[in-house]
């Protein structure tokens, strides 16, 4: 579903003049050019199969490029997948879709946590940004609810975190968004050694043992790779009685795959252009926000949830984001004007 969505959004994009011009956009592009080719040259090296896994690096990439141009108004569209998120769920309890892991959520996506990742992006992003408190506690209420019947812990920490970031975000300086990265990072590892088999969650032992059995082969397999990676689709391990798991974490992904360089680009992209860690400016507008929280989702999502950087959603956030944050209009009123400006963005 999440290269069929990125392939069809490209092709439409092709019809759709670009709304603005994002002035950092042409080193980015430049640079993943160049990544593409050493991607290429690494997985040869190493006798991987990578043509079909580049291809989807590459439409995924493209969807991010059109979406940051404005090619789409991505803040309606965001409330438009919140609509399309509540029939999803209703789909499904009407026997609609297919039921994988009974009782949780997954709809249309077919898996509960592929379900988790988009909720959490739905419920942060579209939360930071409504102004009115009822508006607040409705969509709070009715998709926090959605989130937590899918069963993902880790989306669930990664929309908790998302609003914590909307929160604060505009009251705090550079010195103040890096705490807030680093205690989000420790509270996710204090949560994840603690509390992650309490209440509803207490039956979770044997999936548990299972991503422990991931997590040990992964870590094994990123100990002997080299620093240039061991090529595309290498981030699979071979567990005890023969089964093949795909990692289930996208940044040791990143390591296995591309090296460092991958690791770095996505670290760039993502964390320093995308969240701005180094940037002075306080206050961004709701647009801004918006896409913000969407991107701190898919990041806490990437430590568990396996395959997130290569999605749709994560090109979409990360385009919105760039284009929101870097983007100058080529013509008409700012994008982010639909979103009308006020003092209290947060909460």
């Amino acid at each position: 579903m999440g290269v069929a969505l990125a392939v069809a959004l490209v092709g439409l994009a092709a019809f759709k003049p670009a709304a603005r011009e994002v002035k950092r956009l042409g080193w980015v592009v430049a640079l993943f050019l160049v990544l593409v080719v050493y991607l290429a040259i690494v997985s040869d090296i190493n006798g991987a199969d990578w043509e079909q896994r580049l291809l989807r690096v590459v439409i995924i990439f493209a969807l991010a490029y059109v979406v940051a141009q404005g090619r789409y108004h991505m803040p309606s569209a965001m409330f438009g997948l919140g609509f399309a998120a509540v029939g999803n769920a209703a789909a499904f309890y009407a026997g609609l879709t297919t039921n994988n892991y009974p009782p949780f959520l997954t709809g249309f996506w077919g898996d509960k946590n592929v379900a988790g990742l988009w909720y959490a992006v739905v419920l942060a992003a579209g939360f930071v940004t409504l102004r009115r408190w009822y508006s607040k506690v409705m969509w709070l209420a009715g998709f926090g609810v959605l989130l937590f019947l899918t069963g993902s812990r880790t989306s669930i920490a990664a929309a908790v975190l998302a609003l914590a970031w909307g929160a604060l975000r505009g009251r705090v300086g550079v010195f103040g968004r890096w705490l807030l990265v680093l205690l989000g990072i420790g509270a996710l590892i204090l949560v994840e050694e603690r509390y992650a088999r309490i209440g509803v969650f207490a039956d979770r032992e044997g999936t548990d043992w299972f991503r422990e059995l991931v997590t040990l082969a992964m870590a094994e397999k990123a100990d002997v790779a080299p620093w240039y990676g061991m090529g595309l689709t290498s981030s699979i391990v071979r567990l005890p009685g023969g089964r093949w798991a795909y990692f289930h974490d996208s940044y040791l992904a990143l390591r296995v795959e591309g090296g460092y360089l991958l690791v770095g680009f996505f670290l760039v992209l993502f964390v320093v252009m995308g969240l701005g860690l180094f940037s002075r400016k306080i206050n961004v507008s709701p647009e801004t926000l918006m896409f913000e929280a969407a991107v701190v989702v898919i990041l806490v999502c990437a430590w568990k949830l396996g395959e997130v950087f290569f999605t749709s959603i994560a090109a979409i956030a990360i385009g919105a984001l760039l284009g929101a944050k870097y983007g100058v209009p080529l013509s008409g009123p700012e994008d982010s004007e639909a979103i009308p400006s006020r003092g209290d963005r947060a909460l």
